[in-house]
């Protein structure tokens, strides 16, 4: 019983700060895209955008604006604040 709880409480950690790489990544990859060009960038710019699809459905099921919470997201994590992250109690 123990060891499944620990599971869970891991699990949610790492679901819960999942979205914090996923805007480091995605960010890093649009940044490499720039460096880019032809059928490359647009591939890497796509995947950086599909990688978004946790945080926005984060906010999206926790009754926030999805598009302003990733917005929001990009701007912190662009400003040096690596661990800024959705709070979907206050937004």
């Amino acid at each position: 019983m123990e060891l499944a709880l620990r599971f869970q409480l891991l699990h949610f950690q790492v679901l819960f700060l999942s979205h914090l790489l996923i805007t480091q990544l995605s960010l890093r990859l649009r940044r490499y895209a720039s460096e880019e060009t032809g059928r490359s960038q647009l591939a890497i710019e796509a995947f950086a955008s599909d990688m978004e699809i946790i945080p926005r459905s984060l906010a999206g099921n926790s009754g926030l604006d999805s598009i302003d919470m990733l917005v929001v997201m990009r701007v912190a994590h662009e400003a040096g604040k690596k661990n800024f992250g959705l709070d979907v109690h206050t937004g």
